[in-house]
C-alpha cells in the first residue's frame, strides 16, 4: 500500500509538472499575445497617422495646383492687358497725330518740334473726348511709351503725308 501511495503521490506529481509547464507555456503565449496586440495597435495608430499625413499631402497639393492655375490665369490676363494696352497706346497715338494734322499744325510741328506742346493739346483733346478717365489712362500708357518713340511716330507719319 505504500508503494502504491508513493507511486500515485509520483503521478499527481507529474501531472502538477505536467500542468506548470502548460501555465508556463499558456502564460508565455499570452503575455506574446499582448506584445502583439501592443505592436498591432502601435502600427494601426501609425498607419492611421500616415494617412492622415497623406490626406494633409493630398489637400496641400490641390491648394498648390490651383493656386498655379490661378497665377497662370492672372498672367495671361496680365499679357493680354499688356497687349491691349499697346495697341491702345498705338491708337491714340494715331489720333493725336490725325488731330495734329487736322489742325494744321505741321508746319508748326517743322519748325519747332515740342513733345510737351503735343502732349499739352492731346491733353486738350482728351478732356473734350467722353470718359475723360479712360482717356487719361490712354494718355499716360502713351506718354510712358516714350518721348523719343512717339517723336519718331509722329515724325514718320508726318514725313509720309
Amino acid at each position: 500500500m505504500l508503494m502504491e501511495q508513493q507511486r500515485r503521490q509520483v503521478e499527481e506529481l507529474a501531472r502538477l509538472r505536467e500542468a506548470e509547464k502548460k501555465a508556463a507555456a499558456a502564460d508565455e503565449a499570452l503575455s506574446q499575445l499582448e506584445r502583439l496586440r501592443t505592436e498591432t495597435d502601435s502600427l494601426k495608430d501609425k498607419s492611421d497617422a500616415a494617412e492622415r499625413r497623406a490626406v494633409v499631402a493630398e489637400d496641400e497639393a490641390r491648394r498648390l495646383k490651383v493656386q498655379l492655375d490661378e497665377e497662370a490665369a492672372a498672367r495671361r490676363l496680365a499679357e493680354e492687358r499688356a497687349v491691349k494696352l499697346e495697341a491702345d497706346a498705338t491708337a491714340a497715338a494715331d489720333r493725336a497725330i490725325e488731330l495734329f494734322m487736322a489742325e494744321g499744325w505741321k508746319d508748326d510741328a517743322r519748325r519747332d518740334w515740342s513733345f510737351n506742346v503735343v502732349a499739352e493739346r492731346f491733353e486738350a483733346w482728351s478732356q473734350e473726348e467722353a470718359g475723360r478717365a479712360r482717356l487719361k489712362e490712354e494718355f499716360e500708357v502713351w506718354y510712358d511709351l516714350g518721348q523719343r518713340r512717339m517723336q519718331m511716330l509722329v515724325y514718320r507719319r508726318l514725313r509720309r503725308r
